[in-house]
């Protein structure tokens, strides 16, 4: 895990998910930062607190692990929740990955009573399902954010 302090306190974080023995992570499965701080420049933190970790553990000329995030549904609608959706995105994006796909996804396993149905699921339209941010694509953008400092 990479962290960002000033002092003791943590300012950001990022962690990286990858298989016993695997050369190089497979998933940026943390990303995250002091959302209660009124520092502007907080997202710069991350931004810089990112690009440094990815340079230091991502071999050279391994394309960056895509980065999840499961997030609920209406995150739009609500003042707290988009704008920790949209700093980790500004991150993100800032170190080089763009936005793949953002599609909901179960909370649980589809359940179907009736195996002889196409049907995959039971679950009401709207209901039991979270956005999900996912994957970011660090590769189009690799090498531009491996050369810029903060």
């Amino acid at each position: 895990m990479w962290v960002a302090l000033r002092g003791e306190k943590l300012l950001a974080r990022a962690a990286w998910w990858s298989r016993l023995g695997a050369e190089a992570p497979m998933l940026l499965d943390v990303l995250d930062i002091d959302d209660g701080s009124p520092d502007p420049a907080r997202v710069n933190v991350g931004v810089h607190m990112l690009r440094t970790a990815i340079a230091a553990t991502i071999p050279s000329g391994a394309r960056p692990p895509e980065y999840i995030r499961f997030i609920p549904p209406g995150w739009r609608e609500n003042v707290v929740t988009s704008q920790v959706v949209e700093a980790r995105t500004a991150i993100a994006e800032r170190t080089g990955a763009r936005l793949f796909v953002e599609a909901p996804a179960p909370l649980t396993a589809p359940r179907n009573p009736d195996p002889s149905s196409k049907s995959t699921s039971n679950v009401p339209s709207g209901q039991g399902h979270r956005g999900t941010a996912r994957p970011y694509d660090h590769s189009a953008g690799r090498n531009a954010g491996r050369s810029q400092s903060c």
